[in-house]
């Protein structure tokens, strides 16, 4: 007698899918934003910094301004000239106590020892 399984798995069924708009509208984001990462005259000065404080990077991957993000600079106001002088941007990215639940958050999610984590 043979078994019949009624439960098939089908991965990736719940998963948002992109329009063609969309899909073309984020890999010109992608590009565009590439382009200015792969600008090695940015090592070893701040001259391409469009905001107030941007840093000498050691690597071109890394000499990358706030306003240069299309995602970060959507969310800015007009008269906020850096990500770090936003109030959510404080709360989220360099609260203390925020940063170690997100740290515990994620170890729980990949299964990682969470009592290695600590301030």
């Amino acid at each position: 007698m043979a078994v019949r399984n009624s439960a098939v798995i089908a991965p990736y069924q719940f998963e948002p899918e992109y329009s063609p708009g969309e899909m073309r509208t984020d890999s010109d984001t992608d590009t565009s934003e590439d382009e200015a990462i792969d600008n090695n005259t940015r090592v070893g000065n701040t001259d391409w910094g469009l905001c107030t404080n941007c840093s000498s990077m050691p690597l071109s991957d890394e000499c990358v301004c706030c306003k240069e993000i299309n995602a970060v600079s959507h969310r800015l106001a007009h008269t906020t000239l850096c990500v770090i002088e936003n109030e959510d941007f404080r709360t989220v990215c360099l609260n203390a106590e925020v940063l170690r639940v997100s740290a515990i958050a994620r170890a729980d999610m990949r299964a990682d020892n969470v009592q290695s984590i600590s301030n």
